[in-house]
């Protein structure tokens, strides 16, 4: 499935897939992406809409931050939690009725 998102969704304009993914794959983790999913990305959760949740594995001081993968958008926008822990952390306080602690 994500060879196939590879091949499809990668911006038009973008002539060389391969040396767009090597570019990407050497930022930081937690640097916004847009539609191309890497192999550093393990996904942790997915939503109905086919979204996901994933650890980013890039280098970096944020290497382990949760991100949101949108189905539309790609990862646009600025990690989640700065790890997993944190992230089952906010779940927990969310659980016990602290909502101040999950994204919008």
């Amino acid at each position: 499935m994500m060879r196939i998102r590879r091949e499809v969704a990668v911006d038009p304009r973008v002539g060389d897939v391969d040396s767009h993914e090597a570019r990407k794959l050497a930022e930081p983790a937690g640097s916004l992406i847009g539609d191309l999913w890497l192999p550093l990305f393990v996904p942790i959760a997915v939503s109905a809409s086919g979204s996901y949740l994933f650890v980013d594995l890039r280098e970096g001081p944020l290497r382990g931050c949760v991100m949101a993968f949108d189905n539309v958008e790609g990862a646009d926008e600025e990690p989640l939690w700065e790890n997993l822990a944190a992230m089952l952390d906010a779940v927990v306080e969310w659980l016990e009725g602290d909502f101040r602690f999950l994204p919008n």
